[in-house]
């Protein structure tokens, strides 16, 4: 299912929203300011606010993106992670899917029988990243190297549908980080 947007409201709905959102904006504005004055922070102000005109430029300039390239790279992807495949199917002497928690979780703690760390909440055995971290089994850094090139795999085939006119336009978001520090969405460049 795709996100709704603003487009899908009829105009009417969309423009009383839009009015009232502004409306709350400033009248937030007017209640926060005098605060941030008497805080000693009208330095800080002007810099958020500054910011704000070069993270518009990042986004409408996006970033380059050469999508054969990651196609390219994609495919190389295949050969490496049906190479950790294989070892863990060696080590573990069963094949599997290595992204599955739960096949990971039968090869460790039946087929192998390593005593689980920890259950989910579902009550299955859990083997996620931190708890493979604590088998020290010979599969272990196969299972995980495989976990790794798959993600980095999944992003590589993920980013090109993000391309418009050559270049990723991601959202970057100056206040949703509790460090403060900018994050982004729609792609996610930044994991």
């Amino acid at each position: 299912m795709r996100e709704a947007d603003l487009g899908d409201v009829p105009p009417d709905e969309a423009i009383n929203y839009a009015c009232r959102d502004a409306d709350a904006t400033l009248r937030v504005y007017h209640e926060l300011r005098p605060m941030i004055s008497a805080a000693g922070l009208d330095y800080v102000l002007q810099v958020d606010q500054a910011a704000l005109y070069s993270i518009r430029a990042m986004m409408d300039n996006g970033m380059a993106l050469d999508a054969d390239m990651l196609r390219g790279y994609s495919k190389s992807l295949d050969t490496e992670l049906e190479i950790e495949a294989e070892a863990v199917a060696r080590e573990g002497g069963v094949a599997i899917n290595p992204n599955s928690d739960q096949q990971t979780a039968f090869l460790l703690y039946q087929h192998l029988g390593w005593v689980p760390t920890r259950q989910t909440a579902t009550e299955r055995d859990a083997a996620a990243r931190s708890d493979l971290k604590k088998v020290a089994q010979p599969v272990v850094p196969h299972i995980l190297k495989y976990r790794e090139l798959s993600k980095v795999q999944e992003f590589a085939d993920k980013l090109p549908r993000f391309s418009r006119d050559g270049r990723v336009h991601g959202r970057i978001n100056p206040a949703n980080t509790r460090t403060g520090r900018l994050s982004m969405s729609d792609p996610n460049l930044m994991q």
